[in-house]
């Protein structure tokens, strides 16, 4: 089995050096339309499987990347 998992603590940081600012949780939720909890766990790489593509697609232009730069797949350990 594989999981979903995201580069979207790494893309932010990188937004952050381009736009030469901090963004808070609270700015990126208002930004995107989702809650800081939910926030909070793609900042520790938890839960993006279970983001609507609405919502994938507003992080992607958010943080002006492409879908495969936000979002990659990892075998489990029941693959291995």
């Amino acid at each position: 089995m594989r999981r979903v998992m995201t580069n979207f603590p790494l893309l932010v940081t990188q937004k952050e050096v381009r736009d030469k600012r901090r963004y808070s949780q609270r700015e990126i939720a208002v930004a995107l339309g989702v809650s800081e909890p939910t926030v909070s766990r793609w900042m520790n790489g938890k839960r993006i499987e279970n983001t609507s593509i609405k919502i994938v697609m507003k992080l992607c232009n958010w943080l002006d990347c492409d879908l495969r730069d936000l979002v990659y797949t990892e075998a489990t350990e029941a693959n291995l």
